[in-house]
C-alpha cells in the first residue's frame, strides 16, 4: 500500500510532501470492536518519507502507561 493511498484514506493533503501530517482512518465493526488507525507521515531533508501507524480502539483515549505492546522494542546484538 502506498503512502498516497494512506493519505487519501485519512483525508490528508496528497500534494504536501515537506510538512508532517497526522490523520486517522476509522474501521467500523472490525470484530467486536470499532478500530481507529492513526496515521503520522513525515519526511526528512533527502525527501525520504516515513509512515507511523497506530491501531487504537475507537472512542477510547490512549493510556499513558507503558505496556509491552506500546513500548519500543530494542534488539541487543552481540558483537563478535
Amino acid at each position: 500500500m502506498g503512502v498516497s493511498r494512506l493519505k487519501v484514506m485519512s483525508q490528508l493533503d496528497i500534494a504536501e510532501r515537506r510538512k508532517p501530517q497526522d490523520g486517522k482512518i476509522a474501521f467500523k465493526r472490525f470484530g467486536p470492536l470499532d478500530v481507529e488507525l492513526r496515521i503520522a507521515i513525515h519526511s526528512d531533508s533527502q525527501r525520504h518519507g516515513g509512515v507511523v501507524m497506530r491501531v487504537l480502539a475507537a472512542g477510547k483515549r490512549p493510556s499513558r502507561s507503558t505496556s509491552s505492546a506500546s513500548a519500543p522494542r530494542r534488539c541487543n546484538r552481540s558483537s563478535g
